[in-house]
């Protein structure tokens, strides 16, 4: 009975370490005070396997820490939440600043600057044309697909606030009309 007391307690000694080693590491803060300090990275609980940064979009860091699933992204009223999913990784605000709408569900009509999750190496800006006018959303990407067609286009690039108003707009509304342009044409001729 003593030898299985034993053998039990040293099998839950190695499986801690063992758990310890394989965990991952996140710089931890909870207010914006204890986040201007750098931290030590410390072990997350089993099943958190993402850090993330909750940061202002003038760079004030709000909070560090753990999370189950990494699920960035944001911009809503000048907030983000950054994530990623390597030691450490939460130390530093991501590196990319897009201009975002502040409501996507309204329309864009004044963008904010917002910090990207830190695996979105894009900006984007998606133009649409509505009978009531054009409609505009920006943010930030994982991956680049742009499309154009009569009533659609979608722009990206790299590059901090590469998708603002006056860089982008002027080339995504100019080809928008050629394109209209030339489907008014397509239909004379048919006609």
């Amino acid at each position: 009975m003593e030898v299985t007391a034993h053998l039990l307690i040293l099998t839950c000694l190695v499986a801690s370490f063992v758990t310890k080693g394989l965990a991952l590491k996140c710089h931890t803060c909870t207010t914006p005070e204890t986040c201007k300090k750098i931290t030590t990275p410390i072990d997350c609980r089993i099943g958190l396997n993402a850090c993330y940064m909750t940061i202002t979009n003038n760079s004030l860091v709000l909070a560090r820490g753990c999370r189950n699933y990494c699920h960035g992204g944001g911009g809503e009223n000048g907030i983000t939440n950054a994530c990623c999913t390597e030691d450490g990784c939460n130390e530093k605000a991501p590196s990319l600043k897009c201009y975002a709408c502040a409501n996507i569900y309204e329309l864009c009509k004044t963008p904010i600057e917002t910090y990207c999750d830190y695996n979105d190496p894009f900006c984007y800006k998606v133009v649409q044309k509505a009978v009531i006018g054009v409609h505009i959303t920006q943010g930030c990407l994982s991956t680049c697909r742009e499309v154009s067609s009569e009533f659609y286009t979608s722009y990206c690039c790299k590059g901090n606030l590469c998708n603002g108003g006056d860089t982008a707009a002027p080339r995504l509304l100019f080809t928008g009309l050629i394109l209209a342009l030339l489907a008014a044409m397509t239909n004379l001729v048919r006609n």
